[in-house]
Parts: C-alpha cells; sequence; structure tokens
C-alpha cells in the first residue's frame, strides 16, 4: 500500500472504494486483452524488425546480406524473447531469467510518494516490495524485490512462494560477455511495453493514444559505451543503443540473435537527439551473481520471502479475485491497513 494511500483510507472515503473497483475493473480488462491480442502482437513485431532492419547495422557497412542475416538471427529468437518479458504493473518492463527470478530497473520497482524519498535524499526503499506481473500469454503472477543496486538501476525480483510459476513464461540467459566491436555494433531487439497514451503532447493538449500495444518489439544495434562519469553525471545507462524506446519501456531487455539478454534499457539522453541508453551487460552481470552467491552460499536474506498467507499476496490479485463490490473492496483494504499498522510497510 502506498503511504500516501493509507492516510486517505483512514477517513473511509467512498471515493477512494470507488477508484479502487475502477482500478480494479481495468486491471481486468487489461489482462484479459493481452492474451487474445498475442498473435497479433508477435506478428506486429515481426514486421516492426523489418521495417528496423536498416537500424541493425552500423552506417557505411549496411550491406544488404550482412543486414538480413542479422534481421533472419532476430526473427529467429523473437517467440523465446517475448515468451520471456513481463510487464510490471502499473508501469516498466522486464524479464525472467530462469528459475523464478526477474530483471528489471530499480526505479521500475516504485511507489507513488517516492518523490517524497527523493525530495529529501534518501534512496527509496525498494527491497520487499511486491510488484504484480503479467506476462504476454495474460498471465498474471507476483513477485517481490529481493535485490537492487541503485547505482546501475539494476533490481532483481522472484516470484512469491504462495505463487505458481506460469508455465508458458519462458526466460532468457545473460550473455557471458561482449568485446569491445559488440558494444558498438551488435544487433538487438528489445521487447517492452509503451504507454499508449502519448505522454510527450503540449500541455493542455487533448489526450491521445498512440495505438501501442502491449510487449512492442523493435530493433535497433549497441552503439558504445559511455564513459562512467558522464553516465552518472546524466544519470543514463552507459550502454548506448538504437532500439525504438518509450515511456514505460524501462526495464526490457536488448536481445541479441543468440538470444542471450545484453543489455537492459533504462533511459534516454535528452540532450543528444534522444539517445536510448541502458545497463551494461557487466553490471547486470555483477548484480545477478552477487545475488545468487548470497541465495546459494547460505548468507542471510536481505529481504524474507516467507510469506505465504494470503494477506501478502498483491493488492492487484486480490481485488482480481475478489468480487467488485464496495464492501469487498473495503473489507480487503481494511485487512491490508490493519496489517501493515503491526509492521513496517514494504
Amino acid at each position: 500500500m502506498e503511504a500516501a494511500w493509507s492516510e486517505i483510507s483512514k477517513q473511509h472515503r467512498p471515493d477512494l472504494i470507488a477508484a479502487l473497483a475502477s482500478s480494479a475493473d481495468e486491471f481486468r480488462r487489461f489482462v484479459g486483452t493481452v492474451e487474445r491480442e498475442r498473435d497479433r502482437v508477435l506478428k506486429k513485431g515481426a514486421e516492426s524488425l523489418a521495417d528496423d532492419a536498416h537500424a541493425l547495422m552500423p552506417r557505411g557497412r549496411g550491406l544488404d546480406a550482412d543486414r538480413q542475416v542479422a534481421l533472419d538471427a532476430l526473427l529467429s529468437v523473437l517467440p523465446r524473447a517475448m515468451a520471456a518479458a513481463v510487464h510490471i504493473i502499473p508501469s516498466g518492463s522486464g524479464v525472467h531469467l530462469g528459475g523464478g527470478l526477474l530483471l528489471t530497473c530499480a526505479h521500475c520497482i516504485s511507489h507513488d510518494d517516492d518523490d517524497d524519498d527523493e525530495d529529501s535524499n534518501e534512496a527509496p526503499q525498494r527491497l520487499g516490495r511486491i510488484k504484480e506481473l503479467v506476462t504476454a500469454r495474460g498471465l498474471t503472477f507476483g513477485a517481490r524485490c529481493v535485490a537492487t543496486d541503485e547505482s546501475s538501476d539494476v533490481a532483481l525480483l522472484r516470484i512469491l512462494p504462495s505463487e505458481t510459476l506460469p508455465a508458458s513464461l519462458g526466460s532468457l540467459p545473460l550473455a557471458d560477455a561482449l568485446d569491445k566491436d559488440a558494444t558498438s555494433e551488435l544487433p538487438v531487439l528489445a521487447v517492452g511495453n509503451p504507454y499508449d497514451w502519448d505522454l510527450e503532447r503540449p500541455e493542455g493538449a487533448r489526450p491521445r493514444k498512440n495505438g501501442f500495444t502491449a510487449f512492442w518489439v523493435s530493433g535497433g544495434r549497441l552503439e558504445g559505451v559511455l564513459d562512467a562519469a558522464t553516465a552518472k553525471r546524466k544519470g543514463l545507462g552507459a550502454q548506448k543503443h538504437g532500439a525504438w524506446t518509450y515511456w514505460g519501456h524501462s526495464g526490457c531487455p536488448l536481445v541479441s540473435g543468440k538470444g542471450e539478454v545484453v543489455a537492459m534499457h533504462n533511459s534516454w539522453d535528452a540532450t543528444n537527439k534522444a539517445q536510448r541508453h541502458a545497463v551494461p551487460l557487466g553490471a547486470i552481470s555483477a548484480a545477478v551473481d552477487a545475488h545468487r552467491r548470497a541465495e546459494g552460499g547460505g548468507v542471510a536474506r536481505m529481504v524474507s520471502e516467507d510469506h505465504d498467507s494470503d494477506d501478502e499476496l498483491p493488492l492487484a490479485k486480490r481485488l482480481a479475485a475478489a468480487a467488485p463490490t464496495p464492501a469487498a473492496l473495503e473489507s480487503t483494504l481494511r485487512s491490508l491497513l490493519q496489517k501493515r499498522g503491526r509492521e513496517k510497510s514494504c
């Protein structure tokens, strides 16, 4: 629960209950459309990759034969990439690395009131937060944030013990390493979840939809590495890339023609023609390796995962499982508030 929501709910406002009911309905509608749209989205993804074929090769090397080889390789791994991708509710993207471990950006594990933390120069407390995830098959499950690295913008989530890993959820491995040439010219595809609303219209302009879908596919290439000092100063990922992205793509994997994750989109540079940036492979691998060593070496877990009661299920899932009546929603809300009153909120 958001801290701000908790304060409002103490007033037992009927408009809050109505808003929760509306959010639950909207969530059900969205999840219902994902599975129905999957085949169309997969076909659209292949078309998008073909349209982006010109961006797969560096300038001056864009020979038709090389470009076609790169495109064919990405098309061959597209179904696997989409099967491993997840949409983070309400906004963000991610990928399943296998065994119930998921990769996304640290800034995607956020709450509405994180702005208050940023204003006070305190790092948001992301560890332990539960997020609702949706697969390309329209299946949902909850996952808890078990590790973060704010400096590199990496977060790892682990599926809740009370959940069953969807059988249709695929996984992608991390690449072992990239040489200098690969970081400057490797063709990649991105599978992310852009906002459908146009968020870049002038202030006061009438809202409009872009026509984007969840699990949107684009193609490009890695375009070199920014020096660490400049990346830190600008708040950008060090790995530059050319795959198209929009608001909501953060956390999406950049996947090679071998079907391996080679970077993770997290930002773009508004001062440099919207150059896209990603968390480089080295930073991702370091975070994943450190977490797996902690899990396998008997080190005390930073976040306990021993929560298998109904009270620990993500709010969206509990609302989706309940009848969308004000009485049922108010009961759910009150039980969560009572629990949060007994222990520190995550």
